[in-house]
């Protein structure tokens, strides 16, 4: 792939992104992608065979980045309870396009064909849940937390962290890290005083 066809990708795929993330999935045609990108019909449907392969690749390419932060996070720390921080933190840094990301695929992938929809829970687990499942399983092996079913805790997890992800919540860094820290209290200390 030549540099005018990376680029005419990228620019197709980012376009998407925002379109899809401030519009939803169905919200959008492709014709909408093709004039936001400047892009025509025919270029956008050589670079992907439809919408859903479309939403497929941004799904990937920003799940995909995010496991790449995410591990970089973790290694950076020395405990569970810190790696659980940086990894809720690294989420909140995010642009509010890759947050709209994991938020879109939240909102519309109940609504997308039943293969697209098994696609995209894989792709999910395996760039993002998974992370956060084997950072709780170490934990448990270093007898850092007490036993628990890393599934679930990383699903526990996420649905505290699940306002934050919109795109349209705004905070300021204070916020944030109040934010972040309560999570993790929360968490690993439970709110019992």
């Amino acid at each position: 792939m030549n540099g005018t066809e990376r680029s005419g990708r990228e620019r197709i795929l980012q376009e998407a992104a925002q379109l899809f993330v401030s519009q939803g999935y169905n919200g959008i045609s492709m014709r909408e992608i093709g004039d936001a990108s400047g892009m025509t019909k025919a270029a956008l449907y050589y670079h992907f065979k439809d919408k859903q392969d479309l939403l497929r690749e941004i799904i990937k390419t920003t799940l995909a980045n995010t496991k790449e932060r995410f591990e970089k996070t973790a290694l950076g720390s020395d405990t569970i309870r810190e790696q659980i921080s940086s990894l809720i933190n690294e989420i909140f840094l995010q642009r509010p396009e890759e947050r709209g990301i994991l938020h879109l695929i939240f909102v519309e992938a109940p609504h997308l064909d039943e293969s697209l929809r098994k696609e995209i829970t894989c792709i999910y687990h395996d760039q993002f849940l998974s992370v956060i499942e084997n950072l709780l399983q170490a934990g448990i092996e270093r007898g850092e937390i007490k036993l628990v079913e890393p599934r679930l805790g990383a699903r526990l997890l996420l649905g505290m962290m699940y306002p934050f992800i919109h795109p349209r919540h705004t905070e300021t860094q204070a916020e944030r890290q109040k934010a972040v820290d309560l999570m993790v209290s929360i968490f690993f200390d439970g709110v019992r005083s």
